[in-house]
């Protein structure tokens, strides 16, 4: 027995006729009749009793299982109409995830735009590690995420918004300022890993993009950082700011709007450099979804070099 069985029954019983149903549910009166005996043939009970004419009446047994059929149908109309609801709501929601100081910057134009233009749509705004973030759009609890990478995993869509290089936070103070040099074609000083050997280093708990490009700086150039975690970005800075620790960050250079008044920005050597990509990423195949191209289109116009320098410190 299924759902359509329940329902076809139900339907004859308050017609009172195989018949009256027939012509209600626009099927044919022998499929009727199979149901029935089907239902019957399965519970071993007789549900109704003909009168003459056409005209049938509920068995004890019948009435039994009416009464279990029509709460059972209601709760199933529900579901019905529940899963709908979630469905038309998965179609307007877009599960959006970043890093949270890229969501702290990027949060008001990114809704002002969406809203503005498509207001069909609401954004549901995750933060978190790359890491993390990255797995969420694998098992499906993201839409889309915002990251910075330095690879490609299988099963995900990768759209580049910019190309990131390593820059060196230099803390206050730091006698690593001495080593600096000038190269032609790039307009910050210049500091190689070796040169911050002894500094201490801030940086993102394991899980972040700036931790991984650290870990893989050291790894490839057999240098070991005397490292201090900080998941939150405002504590980094404020280290470097106040002379306890530098910091490696991954910027795009188009965008940095000058540094601070403490501290100073220094550009890691192009023979140690790592290029690392600002993308777009969501599950193979839903880069075709409209929701995908929408955010896609915002991110790309607030996040272009044209726009006002988003760097503050």
């Amino acid at each position: 027995m299924n759902f359509r069985d329940v329902e076809y029954i139900v339907k004859i019983a308050e017609c009172g006729s195989i018949n009256r149903a027939a012509k209600e549910l626009y099927v044919a009166q022998p499929s009727l009749s199979k149901c029935i005996k089907k239902v019957e043939d399965e519970y071993d009970i007789q549900l109704f009793y003909r009168n003459r004419g056409s005209s049938i009446n509920l068995t004890v047994e019948g009435q039994a299982f009416l009464d279990m059929a029509r709460p059972v149908l209601e709760l199933y109309h529900h579901f019905e109409q529940q899963l709908q609801e979630l469905k038309e709501k998965n179609r307007s929601r877009i599960v959006f995830g970043t890093a949270p100081a890229k969501g702290y910057s990027i949060s008001s134009a990114l809704f002002k735009n969406l809203y503005l233009e498509y207001d069909k749509y609401f954004l549901d705004l995750r933060t978190g590690k790359s890491l993390d973030l990255e797995n969420g759009v694998l098992s499906g609890d993201l839409d889309m995420v915002m990251i910075t990478v330095d690879s490609y995993r299988e099963g995900l869509h990768y759209e580049e918004l910019y190309e990131n290089e390593e820059f060196i936070y230099l803390r206050e103070g730091s006698p690593a300022a001495e080593r600096a040099t000038h190269i032609e074609g790039v307009d910050w000083p210049v500091l190689r890993l070796e040169d911050v050997e002894d500094e201490p280093i801030v940086a993102n708990t394991k899980g972040s993009a700036n931790r991984k490009i650290l870990d893989r700086l050291m790894e490839e150039h057999d240098i070991h950082l005397d490292i201090y975690e900080s998941p939150y970005n405002a504590d980094r800075v404020a280290m470097v700011q106040s002379g306890r620790a530098t910091y490696f960050l991954a910027l795009n250079r188009n965008r940095i709007s000058g540094g601070s008044d403490r501290g100073t920005f220094y550009y890691l050597h192009p023979d140690q450099q790592i290029r690392s990509k600002v993308c777009l990423i969501c599950r193979e195949g839903f880069e075709k979804d409209e929701r995908f191209t929408i955010v896609r289109d915002i991110l790309k116009d607030i996040e272009s070099p044209d726009q006002s320098k988003v760097l503050i410190f």
